[in-house]
């Protein structure tokens, strides 16, 4: 049982998620997977950090800063941000090893994984997983999943469109339920 929620940049899916994360844990359900948070600094955006809600770590996920010359190997450029090459295998990790979880959160999912990037190596996995899984991911993203991938969802709540409560209450449902809405 997969579900999206989708919303654009700033839409609120990180936050939506990670409320939901805290709010299943606190019902004993065990959650696994990543939030990719985005890092503000004076209400700018300055990068983002990676939290392993499988292992309970955080760790810089991408600054938009350039790294220092002896630390340029450590970071892939992308799109104006320098992603930790460490902070990208862990996320694999988290992903991998919260296969095992009652609930899988993999946050966020856009074009860098539709061309084999970012969180794309255990992606295929998630396709024969019996388990509530929610994925965070832009607009337009979830046919191209669903063709490269398999992962097919049973639903869809966009931010821009459902009011966040109704949002978390519906994404609480699916997971303590699997309520599905018809």
């Amino acid at each position: 049982m997969i579900a999206a929620v989708t919303g654009s940049i700033g839409a609120g899916k990180s936050t939506l998620l990670m409320s939901l994360a805290a709010a299943l844990k606190r019902t004993g359900i065990s959650v696994g997977g990543l939030i990719s948070a985005r890092i503000s600094r004076h209400g700018e955006r300055s990068g983002y950090e990676l939290l392993n809600l499988t292992e309970g770590s955080v760790d810089l996920l991408a600054t938009l800063e350039k790294p220092a010359p002896e630390a340029e190997k450590n970071f892939h450029p992308l799109c104006h941000l320098y992603f930790s090459r460490q902070a990208l295998k862990a996320g694999n990790d988290a992903i991998f090893n919260g296969l095992r979880a009652d609930c899988l959160i993999v946050d966020e999912i856009g074009h860098w994984e539709l061309s084999g990037g970012g969180w794309a190596d255990h992606l295929h996995l998630l396709q024969n997983r019996q388990k509530p899984t929610i994925l965070g991911m832009r607009i337009g993203v979830a046919q191209d999943l669903e063709r490269l991938y398999g992962v097919k969802l049973v639903h869809t709540v966009r931010l821009n469109l459902s009011g966040r409560e109704a949002a978390m209450q519906w994404l609480l449902d699916f997971v303590t339920q699997g309520a599905v809405p018809k």
